[in-house]
């Protein structure tokens, strides 16, 4: 009732509540409200925790969770995940949504595949900038434990760094971006 009159932080409590019903705090039907109630709030950490949560009791529970209700959880938590800035489980989860198109009756929709290839190419470069910055980082670390070095020089050894790392492969990266590119251009 809380959650239908637009209450989310009531309906959060009420919902939190019924997950102890069990006894185990596997509740679907509570971990389910909770979800829907903190989307709503905006509260992408709540939203992602209830949201895996029901993935793993559907893990459990394998053969009675409709393939197309877990397929949902899925890219919704990847969505909170990636709005989180959680960048390899987003990933994780949007590459989890894509193998389940031979579970889904009919295959995964066309709007949910390519959400979820966006979502895994956009996901693989967050994770390679991240890591590109920490090379920089930790180069320009050591470059002034080494030496006496002014924050130019630093900024420069930080700058050749991230290149250097953009220059290496990365598979996980190409290999996200050529499946996004090959499904917008269509059978041809």
């Amino acid at each position: 009732a809380a959650f239908a009159a637009g209450d989310n932080s009531s309906a959060l409590e009420s919902y939190r509540t019924a997950t102890a019903c069990d006894g185990k705090g596997d509740h679907p039907a509570a971990w389910q409200g909770i979800a829907e109630a903190a989307a709503a709030a905006g509260d992408d950490t709540v939203t992602a925790e209830a949201l895996e949560r029901l993935l793993a009791i559907a893990a459990a529970a394998e053969p009675s969770v409709p393939a197309e209700k877990r397929l949902d959880w899925t890219t919704r938590s990847a969505a909170a995940l990636a709005r989180l800035e959680r960048w390899g489980d987003a990933g994780a989860r949007w590459e989890q949504a894509l193998n389940m198109s031979e579970t889904v009756t009919g295959g995964l929709p066309g709007e949910t595949r390519l959400a979820a290839l966006t979502g895994a190419a956009e996901c693989a470069l967050a994770e390679d900038a991240v890591a590109a910055k920490k090379a920089g980082v930790a180069a320009a670390t050591a470059a002034a434990t080494q030496a006496i070095i002014t924050p130019a020089e630093q900024r420069a050894v930080s700058i050749a760094a991230e290149k250097a790392h953009a220059a290496t492969s990365n598979p996980k990266l190409e290999n996200a971006v050529r499946a996004l590119l090959t499904h917008n251009m269509g059978p041809g």
